[in-house]
């Protein structure tokens, strides 16, 4: 669950990540640039496919519930190391 006005910066994976909203609306970007102008727009029901090492980029304004998975081991890799939580 994501909660209004979560973001989730530019990062990928190893393997492709299928994302479902299951309530709310979640604002999806590929690549590295976080410009709004170029966001998909999910709404509840929708999915996207972001595939294995695509850079991508999330947030919402108003907070989305998803439903994500991916096969083999999950990892997130940051563009920008300081925007791993992890650190």
């Amino acid at each position: 669950r994501f909660p209004p006005g979560y973001a989730v910066p530019p990062h990928y994976h190893p393997a492709a990540e299928h994302v479902t909203v299951v309530d709310g609306v979640l604002s999806l970007g590929m690549g590295a640039d976080t410009n709004r102008g170029r966001l998909h727009v999910l709404r509840s029901g929708r999915s996207i496919v972001a595939p294995a090492n695509m850079v991508h980029h999330a947030s919402t304004t108003q907070g989305a519930t998803l439903q994500i998975s991916s096969r083999g081991p999950f990892q997130v890799t940051y563009v920008n190391r300081r925007d791993d939580p992890r650190l």
